[in-house]
C-alpha cells in the first residue's frame, strides 16, 4: 500500500502508522532543506519536484 505525504510531520507519522518509506510519494508545495533531507535519510521511495532548484537537491 501506498501513501502521499506533504511534510517532514508526515513521513514520520506514516512511518510510525506502518506505512513503508519505499512506498511514500513525496508531494508539497515549498518544501524545506530540512523536509527534503529527512526525506532522503528516511529513504522515502518517490519526489515530486516542484522546480529546478528542487531537483538538483534531491540528485545530489
Amino acid at each position: 500500500i501506498a501513501t502521499d505525504v506533504v511534510s517532514g510531520g508526515e513521513i514520520f507519522a506514516a512511518s510510525k502508522a506502518g506505512f513503508s518509506s519505499s512506498m511514500m510519494f513525496f508531494h508539497g508545495n515549498n518544501k524545506t532543506d530540512a523536509e527534503i533531507e529527512y526525506a532522503l535519510k528516511s529513504d522515502v521511495g518517490y519526489f515530486v519536484v516542484d522546480n529546478r532548484e528542487e531537483l538538483d537537491e534531491v540528485a545530489a
